[in-house]
């Protein structure tokens, strides 16, 4: 990345992430106390499976949305091991010359 624009694309990715935390926040909250806590405190095949996990009470709701997303985290982590153009940037992407870059600007 030319360091001229660095800093434009850092703080565009700051925000891009700081929106999309701002909205998965919102969208917990709801979603833990109207789908899961619900679906946790009644009799279905799927309280029988995690109910030895995570309970079957209050909180469990909370519970289930936190091993959730931590499964997630887990996949997206695997995610970047398995695909080897995730793996190897470092060594595909060469890091920034800057005196080959001051060369060029200088002729």
């Amino acid at each position: 990345m030319h360091p001229d624009i660095q800093g434009r694309v850092l703080a565009a990715r700051s925000l891009i992430l700081q929106i999309i935390s701002a909205i998965a926040m919102l969208i917990a909250g709801p979603l833990a106390d109207r789908v899961f806590e619900p679906m946790m405190m009644s009799n279905n095949g799927l309280t029988f499976i995690l109910g030895n996990i995570v309970g079957t009470g209050r909180g469990a709701g909370v519970a289930l949305l936190y091993v959730i997303t931590s499964l997630g985290l887990i996949l997206v982590g695997l995610g970047g091991y398995v695909f080897s153009r995730v793996r190897h940037v470092e060594q595909m992407l060469p890091d920034h010359d800057a005196t080959s870059t001051k060369q060029t600007d200088d002729l």
